[in-house]
């Protein structure tokens, strides 16, 4: 065989060889959460709206007396409650039911829109990160028009 090609191949082999070595050296300092992230990122992270570890998921209760709880939970299991004052159980069944459907996971900072007894809608903002803001209080004060506001809001 002729020297250059010898040459070549070893250079080849070394090559290869320090590229592996170089591989295995990243997957050994890197976490599983990481890899697992990095591997959601390249699969498209479901809906391509991040994944699983950037999202919070979010329920929207109606208790007894008709107010509705709000509660986040984030990717490491803390868990923050807000609670709004509705008054009337099928109002709050009723944008809970819109809620539901179209805000329980949340991969972006979203605006979502709740009204209070007096038919003024509550604006808050919620954080992939599991962070929820009052921004604002938009007086409506007309509970049917509001819940359609709302509704709108919620579901776009």
């Amino acid at each position: 065989m002729n020297n250059s090609i010898k040459f070549g191949l070893l250079f080849v082999s070394l090559f290869i060889g320090s590229v592996s070595a170089l591989a295995d050296e990243c997957l050994r300092r890197a976490s599983n959460r990481d890899l697992i992230a990095e591997l959601d990122s390249r699969l498209g992270g479901g809906n391509g709206g991040g994944s699983q570890y950037d999202s919070v998921f979010v329920s929207y209760l109606c208790q007894y007396d008709g107010d509705m709880m709000i509660s986040l939970v984030n990717a490491a299991g803390s868990e923050i409650n807000v609670e709004v004052d509705i008054d009337k159980i099928n109002n709050c069944n009723e944008m809970a039911g819109v809620l539901s459907s179209n805000r329980s996971r949340i991969s972006r900072t979203t605006v979502i829109g709740v009204c209070d007894y007096s038919g003024d809608m509550i604006r808050y903002s919620i954080t992939p990160q599991g962070i929820i803001t009052k921004i604002s209080k938009v007086e409506i004060d007309d509970v049917p028009i509001c819940i359609q506001q709302a509704a709108a809001l919620n579901r776009g």
